[in-house]
């Protein structure tokens, strides 16, 4: 009961809870985002909207490191993207691509996008092997 009235005072529209059993219950039904590990799915398990590996926070913080370093990961895709398609348009519209320049880039294009992504989850994945 302590636990919701706790959040009541803090504004549940902008708090996250981590729970584990039944007495988590009311402060969950009154958190914006709720999560409880994944080893424990009792009580909880309808109500949380997402699951973490690990007892404790320490599975939290493994959960907003990977969560950066996909942002990280999103930006250069990004970059790249931009770069790849100002190159493309630039080649087409100067009259210099031709269908095989076409054929063999968006491929390579492809390719470098997810070596991009499997070099930069990489990290996250040794993380959460620790």
């Amino acid at each position: 009961m302590d636990k919701a009235a706790c959040l009541e005072a803090i504004g549940p529209d902008s708090t996250l809870m981590l729970g584990d059993g039944a007495n988590d219950s009311l402060a969950f039904d009154r958190a914006l985002c709720r999560g409880t590990p994944v080893i424990h799915r009792g009580v909880l398990e309808g109500k949380a909207d997402f699951y973490y590996l690990g007892r404790g926070i320490g599975g939290i913080r493994v959960l907003f490191e990977s969560d950066d370093i996909r942002r990280r990961t999103h930006a250069v895709i990004l970059f790249f993207s931009i770069g790849y398609n100002l190159l493309a348009v630039g080649l087409a519209v100067a009259g210099r691509m031709s269908p095989l320049l076409a054929a063999i880039l968006m491929p390579v294009n492809s390719l470098v996008t997810l070596a991009i992504v499997s070099a930069g989850m990489r990290r996250a994945f040794r993380r959460v092997a620790r």
